[in-house]
């Protein structure tokens, strides 16, 4: 890891390397490789019950009137995420 004492103005990944910003200055590091990090059980369930929100949004909102309805709901963004938020909220457990 690379520490550059005068702050550059970038951050973020550029190719295979990563600038990060702290109070000390620049850190230029290697992009991180998680290919071989697992999912914990906990992270598999939000995966799936997202993947399972996902579809059934699209569905709903294939029906104009049941988009209209999701569009028409209370509060910030598009009716597809709308429809996904209530569907996580219902399947909470």
């Amino acid at each position: 890891m690379a520490r550059i004492k005068k702050p550059l103005g970038i951050r973020g990944k550029i190719g295979n390397l990563v600038y990060k910003r702290y109070h000390y200055g620049t850190v230029v590091s290697a992009y991180p490789d998680m290919s071989s990090a697992g999912c914990s059980p906990r992270q598999k369930v939000q995966r799936n019950k997202f993947q399972k929100a996902v579809g059934r949004a699209k569905q709903i909102l294939a029906d104009p009137d049941l988009k209209s309805y999701y569009q028409n709901l209370p509060g910030n963004g598009s009716a597809f995420n709308k429809a996904v938020a209530l569907f996580m909220k219902e399947t909470d457990d």
